[in-house]
């Protein structure tokens, strides 16, 4: 008998439990459920570097739940936001799915197919046997104008980076080693502290500084050089900013006059070079990048430190490759180098990553310069026997095709924003590309 009560029990709890639960249902009374995910776009091809808008809703359009989750099925191929704005980034497929907040068993999908990107590249000049080092284009008005800066004093002048003529002005029988276009004005810096200006009008002229110019040294010929120059500043502060050996840093507001400064650093000073610098509008800051892996960061050019940020001696970059090119996009600072060295950072200082160079470059490639292009939503690099390479997110690099044979290609530089491209080097090459879309493209 007491064995029957224990059931009964048991089953009357068990009874409790059910009327209990059937007066709380899963969802609150007035609630709406989704029940279905639909995508405007199932299929869309995109060529490396494009991005779009994906368009997505729920159903019943009275469902309580409205929010969409994204993901991609191959993050390599093609990336996705949270608001659902894809990034295409190497060639291949991949799906995009779309699910409910509320439920991530009710979905679509979208297929992407990324198409690798077409150029056409057209050898411009040829000259033999100088090298060309850098080159640079400004706009001011209705004039604009290429330079190409290179060894032995060399300057050439382009209008529309397919016709070129060599100019003088840079003092005799010295490398001109970059060149920067800010505030209507060219300055171009190399071997010995020189420094040379012009206007940008066509009827401009070169103008060169005494050499030394803004406290670099001009002892030792052939060892002592500005090897880098950029032009950027927060509105209303905007200055030229060149670097060198020696720590040695230069600013001026208009190119003519020039003060001195130093980069902080307590390491080895003889041996501290400095090889590129670029400004960093997002960040308010100029990154310059050097010998043994260093880079370092001014806010106006005036003072400097190095990453990570203390006068320590050594840098935190994870390399020891000369850096030689150093260039900002959509939220990444890429810096490359020596040895087929690609670095990034999404935080400007104390983290940096390498990056998958192959098969762009290999670690017998020196990689000489780096570029982000807007329009194309792109980094482009280029070094030695003839590579080039691109890439969307800094990370994984595909090889570029171009006209330049076995030669080292040492800069290059964006027509504005009209995907036109204009690349110099060894050989006294110079080549200019564009971008080719398809005519279906979007």
């Amino acid at each position: 008998m007491k064995k029957l009560y224990n059931v009964l029990g048991v089953l009357i709890v068990l009874g409790v439990l059910a009327v209990g639960f059937a007066a709380c249902p899963d969802t609150p009374k007035g609630f709406v459920n989704v029940t279905g995910v639909h995508l405007e776009q199932t299929a869309i091809s995109l060529t490396i570097g494009q991005t779009a808008q994906l368009s997505g809703y729920v159903t019943p359009k009275s469902a309580n739940m409205q929010d969409l989750v994204w993901e991609s099925s191959d993050e390599g191929v093609v990336r996705v936001d949270k608001n659902g704005k894809i990034t295409a980034i190497s060639e291949g497929d991949a799906e995009i799915t779309a699910s409910s907040y509320q439920d991530t068993r009710i979905k679509a999908e979208c297929s992407v197919s990324v198409l690798a990107l077409e150029w056409e590249w057209t050898v411009a000049a040829n000259t033999g046997s100088v090298q060309f080092n850098r080159v640079a284009w400004g706009i001011n008005g209705t004039d604009q104008l290429y330079v190409a800066v290179g060894n032995s004093s060399t300057i050439m002048e382009s209008v529309d980076g397919i016709l070129w003529n060599s100019k003088t002005g840079f003092a005799s029988s010295r490398d001109v080693k970059d060149v920067a276009y800010g505030a209507g004005k060219f300055v171009a810096v190399g071997q010995r502290g020189t420094i040379a200006y012009r206007e940008l009008s066509l009827a401009g002229s070169w103008n060169a500084l005494t050499a030394g110019a803004g406290g670099f040294s001009t002892s030792a010929l052939g060892t002592n050089f500005i090897n880098g120059v950029a032009y950027g500043g927060e509105p209303g502060n905007e200055v030229f900013v060149a670097v060198g050996t020696g720590r040695a840093v230069a600013y001026s507001t208009d190119g003519t006059s020039w003060s001195n400064s130093e980069v902080s650093w307590s390491g080895n000073t003889t041996t501290f070079v400095l090889n590129c610098i670029t400004w960093v509008n997002d960040e308010d800051n100029f990154f310059a990048g050097g010998v043994g892996g260093n880079i370092a960061y001014s806010i106006d050019g005036k003072t400097w430190s190095v990453v990570p940020g203390g006068t320590t001696g050594s840098n935190n970059t994870g390399t020891t490759a000369n850096i030689n090119g150093i260039a900002y996009g959509d939220g990444i600072l890429v810096a490359v180098g020596n040895n087929g060295t690609i670095i990034y950072s999404t935080d400007f200082n104390s983290k940096w990553e390498t990056a998958r160079a192959a098969p762009a470059f290999t670690t017998s490639n020196a990689i000489n310069d780096v570029i982000w292009s807007e329009d194309l939503h792109l980094f482009i690099a280029v070094g030695s026997s003839g590579r080039m390479g691109q890439s969307t997110d800094g990370v994984r690099w595909h090889t570029i095709s171009n006209e330049f044979g076995s030669n080292a290609i040492n800069g290059i530089v964006e027509e504005g924003e009209k995907d036109k491209f204009v690349a110099v080097g060894a050989a006294g090459r110079i080549i200019w590309g564009l971008e080719v879309i398809d005519e279906d493209d979007d």
